[in-house]
C-alpha cells in the first residue's frame, strides 16, 4: 500500500508500506479522506516529537476493509469516522467514565500510525458508523467538533446570552456555529479581518480585530452591559489580547487548549468570580455525538456548501 511516512522532522516521503495485519478486536480501514491540521504541522516540523518512522493523520474517515473475529460494532463495508484518542478502558479514570482523561491513552497518527495511508489498523472501539447524509469532508471535523461541542456544553450558555469567540480558525468558527445553534449571540474576535466575512456568513453578529481598538468597549457595546456572558477561546486566541478584559463578573470563560496557556490574566479573572473551564482536546466521550453534529452544526447556521468548505479546508491533495 501507499503511505506518507515521516522519517524525521520535515522528512515526509510518500512510499510503499507494508499492509497492516489486524488482531481479534481490530479493524482495517481503507481511508477515503484525512485532514491535516496544526497538530500534524507541529509533528512534521519536529515541534511535537514522535517515534519515527510515523504515519501521521488523526482526522480520518473511511470504509472497513476487514474486521477481526471479535468485532461486533462494525462490519466490512461500513463507512466509519474515527475517534483518534482511545483509552485503555481499565484504569480508574476509564472505569469512572472519564475516558478522555485516561493517562494511558493512545493517539492515532501520533503514538501509532494514522490516516495518511491507503489503509490503517484501528481498535474497533475507535470506529463509529458514519451518517450516510454527511459528506467525508464534513466528517473530517468530527474530532475538533467534539472538542467544541463538549466545551460549549460545559459553558452551558442560554438562548439570548452573549458570547465572545476569540480566534477565527477552524475551532473558533465551529464554536461560532454551535453557539448560534443554541441561540447565543456571538462576537468573533481575531487578530486580523481576514476571516470576518466568513464568520458573518456563519452567523457572527459582530466582529472585532486588534486594529479596531479597545476590545472591552466593543464587548460592552455588543452586550449592552459590563462584559460578555460567555467566552470561548481556541488556542491561538492567547496572542490576541488580555483574556480577561471583556469578561463580566461571574461569567464563564472556556479555553480550548492546554493548561500551560493559563497566565496571570486567568488568575485575575478567577478573583473577579469568573468561572474558568478547560476544554481539552481529549474529548472522546463526545466523539460519537459529534459525528451526527458535524452535519447538525453546519445545517443550523445554513451556510452554503462553498462557505462550509472555505471554513474547514484551504487545499485538497491526493496521496
Amino acid at each position: 500500500m501507499k503511505a506518507a511516512v515521516l522519517h524525521g522532522p520535515r522528512d515526509l516521503r510518500v512510499e510503499s508500506a507494508t499492509q497492516p495485519t489486524i488482531g481479534a478486536d481490530e479493524v482495517l480501514v481503507r481511508v477515503t479522506a484525512a485532514g491535516l491540521c496544526g497538530t500534524d504541522y507541529r509533528i512534521w516540523s519536529g515541534a511535537r516529537p514522535v517515534a519515527y518512522p510515523r504515519v501521521m493523520g488523526h482526522e480520518l474517515v473511511g470504509r472497513v476493509e476487514a474486521a477481526g473475529r471479535d468485532v461486533t460494532r462494525v462490519s466490512a463495508g461500513d463507512r466509519v469516522v474515527v475517534e483518534p484518542n482511545y483509552s485503555c478502558g481499565q484504569c480508574a479514570l476509564c472505569r469512572e467514565g472519564n475516558r478522555n482523561l485516561c493517562l494511558a491513552r493512545t493517539a492515532v497518527g501520533i503514538d501509532v500510525d494514522g490516516g495518511f495511508a491507503e489503509l490503517v489498523r484501528l481498535p474497533s472501539r475507535c470506529c463509529w458508523p458514519a451518517p450516510a447524509d454527511v459528506a467525508d469532508e464534513d466528517l473530517l471535523v468530527s474530532e475538533p467538533l467534539a472538542v467544541v461541542v463538549r466545551a460549549v456544553n460545559r459553558a452551558a450558555p442560554e438562548p439570548g446570552e452573549c458570547a465572545a469567540v476569540v480566534g477565527a480558525g477552524t475551532l473558533g468558527l465551529l464554536a461560532l456555529q454551535v453557539l448560534r445553534a443554541r441561540g447565543v449571540r456571538v462576537l468573533v474576535v481575531s487578530r486580523t479581518h481576514r476571516r470576518f466575512a466568513l464568520a458573518r456568513e456563519l452567523g457572527a453578529e459582530q466582529t472585532w480585530a486588534v486594529a479596531d481598538g479597545a476590545l472591552d468597549a466593543a464587548a460592552c457595546r455588543f452586550s449592552a452591559r459590563e462584559g460578555k456572558s460567555r467566552r470561548c477561546e481556541p488556542p491561538k486566541g492567547r496572542a490576541i489580547t488580555k483574556p480577561g478584559i471583556c469578561l463580566k463578573m461571574t461569567s464563564s470563560w472556556m479555553r480550548l487548549g492546554a493548561w500551560k496557556m493559563f497566565d496571570s490574566y486567568s488568575t485575575r479573572s478567577v478573583k473577579n468570580g469568573v468561572k474558568v473551564k478547560p476544554g481539552m482536546s481529549r474529548s472522546g466521550q463526545t466523539a460519537f455525538r459529534s459525528t451526527a453534529a458535524a452535519g447538525w452544526a453546519t445545517a443550523k447556521s445554513s451556510p452554503s456548501a462553498a462557505t462550509a468548505a472555505r471554513m474547514r479546508f484551504t487545499m485538497y491533495l491526493p496521496l
